[in-house]
């Protein structure tokens, strides 16, 4: 009963914060393709949402794109207001994902001793760092580096499907991105 009460007193205070925030809507370029909607919480929060298409792999761009949505909560560092339409500087998030099965546009087939190679779908979360540079008044180039967790389920060709996470596997994955965003 509890939880319920504080879920929705937070609900409630961000529905506030928002009614009262700049807000805009963007495109952005790079190691995600994508829809954008920021909202200006304040001098120093924000919150971002994203919807369009991630490279699986950015070291590797023969990976593939996945659909990808995204929200991301962001606590900017600078209090110096550049733009109406974004926060400049440095900010530190909590980037939350879901990702669909990669686009597979040219065809390519896996043989047996590959069928669990890509995740059909993925869910995670990173704390990340990164920087706003400005461009100009609707226009930046923001860069991000995180580390996080990662659920991801996996299809073989026969139907069989397992979910595994970075935490069973030991691993931690490493959230990069560098785009170009265009506000309207």
């Amino acid at each position: 009963m509890m939880n319920k009460k504080l879920v929705f007193l937070l609900l409630s205070l961000l529905f506030i914060a928002e009614a009262q925030a700049q807000r805009s809507l963007g495109v952005e370029l790079g190691t995600v393709n994508a829809l954008s909607y920021t909202s200006k919480l304040s001098r120093h929060w924000a919150f971002s949402a994203r919807l369009g298409l991630e490279l699986d792999d950015p070291t590797v761009l023969r990976e593939g794109l996945s659909p990808t949505l995204s929200i991301e909560p962001m606590y900017t560092l600078s209090s110096r207001p550049e733009s109406r339409y974004y926060q400049r500087g440095a900010y530190f998030g909590l980037h939350l994902f879901g990702r669909l099965p990669q686009l597979d546009p040219v065809g390519v087939r896996y043989s047996d001793e590959y069928l669990y190679t890509n995740a059909y779908l993925n869910f995670g979360f990173a704390p990340t760092f990164g920087w706003v540079l400005p461009l100009g008044e609707r226009s930046y180039l923001r860069a991000s580096l995180g580390l996080g967790f990662l659920w991801a389920q996996y299809r073989h060709t026969s139907g069989e499907a397992y979910w595994d996470s970075s935490a069973g596997r030991n691993t931690l994955p490493l959230l990069l991105q560098a785009v170009y965003s265009f506000r309207f």
